[in-house]
């Protein structure tokens, strides 16, 4: 197994912003799950809301130990404290109701979108009309607005995902969703990319789900690529894995009889197998076990490695040439850096030797 020697380009991408790490850690937390490295580094960066968080971590005996980390958080009689009690609490707790309940209440960003949240789902029913169902999100989505207003990346997701189910559908009796008919369809197309924007705004601020959602988007759009470089910046994308699942297909077999997860993959791998296997090989190198993906993973490493080398070879002939005039080279080498991903120095076919295992039966499939 090769690996790539860009590991410095690696520590740079992990290279979080204080408030990324933060939210980072606020996400893990909803598991149950006590990350207390994410809020040390980020406490370490300055971030004054993991700074307290770690005081408080200092009354612990056992930060690991759910239960004492409850009580100690509760026990601070504070918005951020009844927060994280809640948010460590068992999902569908009394308990983890009040404390959200208590920090939303008390103007903590983090526990009305929790909170508002909590409500939504136990509000979730399958309303009778269409006129019951608007009525319920407008009421949700007004709450959201103090916390959407301070930039906070949950709201941000949550006011997206309501607004784009605001207009997306109605329950008949058959539990079939249909285009709500009261709406003008220009409306229905505005809203959506509205819920779309908040979505980016959330995804920028590191929100996995935002992510998530825009993979799909672009995934329903039949935009593979766009699909794939959203969602390899998710830890345990649905999406991803889907289209890493379809591309293993296509390489090892005849895909005109096999089964895809996505349709769209097979005719954009036939046009772009070279993009493809970049895409998920960067996102493989996170993601999963080496030797479960080696094709894509060997593929994007050895690419990796072959650029920076050609770049390298390029500025020091360009040094000698130019007589040491560094600019226009290092610009050059730049751009030609930036589209390693569209534009792979070597091919697949040639890379493996020139095998195509896309046969010439899958290439002659009427798409």
């Amino acid at each position: 197994m090769r690996l790539c020697r860009d590991e410095k380009r690696i520590e740079r991408y992990y290279e979080k912003s204080v408030e990324t790490l933060f939210i980072d850690g606020i996400q893990a937390m909803d598991g149950g799950f006590f990350d207390v490295e994410l809020f040390q580094r980020s406490a370490n960066m300055g971030h004054e809301e993991s700074r307290w968080i770690m005081f408080i971590g200092e009354r612990m005996k056992n930060p690991t130990d759910t239960d004492e980390a409850i009580d100690v958080f509760a026990n601070t009689q504070c918005g951020i404290g009844w927060y994280f009690a809640g948010i460590l609490s068992e999902e569908g707790s009394l308990k983890r109701r009040g404390y959200l309940q208590q920090s939303s209440e008390a103007g903590y960003s983090w526990g009305q979108v929790a909170y508002t949240n909590l409500l939504y789902e136990e509000d979730y029913t399958k309303p009778e009309t269409f006129t019951e169902e608007k009525e319920k999100y407008d009421k949700y989505l007004k709450r959201l607005i103090p916390s959407v207003e301070k930039k906070n990346p949950y709201a941000l997701y949550l006011y997206g995902y309501l607004l784009q189910h605001s207009v997306a559908c109605i329950f008949t009796e058959d539990d079939y969703e249909t285009l709500a008919p009261d709406y003008d369809p220009m409306y229905v197309q505005k809203t959506r990319a509205e819920a779309e924007q908040y979505f980016l705004l959330a995804a920028k601020l590191g929100w996995s789900d935002a992510i998530e959602s825009l993979a799909n988007i672009h995934l329903c759009r039949g935009d593979v690529l766009q699909s794939i470089r959203y969602s390899k910046h998710v830890k345990e994308s649905e999406y991803f894995y889907r289209i890493f699942r379809d591309t293993h297909t296509i390489l090892r077999h005849d895909n005109s009889k096999s089964f895809l997860f996505i349709p769209d993959t097979r005719s954009f791998a036939l046009e772009n197998i070279d993009v493809l296997i970049m895409e998920l090989g960067y996102g493989t190198y996170w993601k999963y076990q080496k030797d479960e993906c080696h094709e894509c993973l060997n593929y994007y490493c050895a690419m990796i490695d072959l650029q920076q080398a050609a770049i390298f070879t390029f500025l020091l002939c360009w040094k000698k040439v130019t007589f040491g005039i560094k600019g226009p080279g290092a610009m050059i080498g730049k751009m030609v850096w930036d589209g390693r991903y569209d534009h792979p120095i070597q091919t697949y076919k040639s890379f493996i030797g020139g095998i195509d295992t896309l046969s010439e039966t899958n290439k002659k499939i009427k798409l």
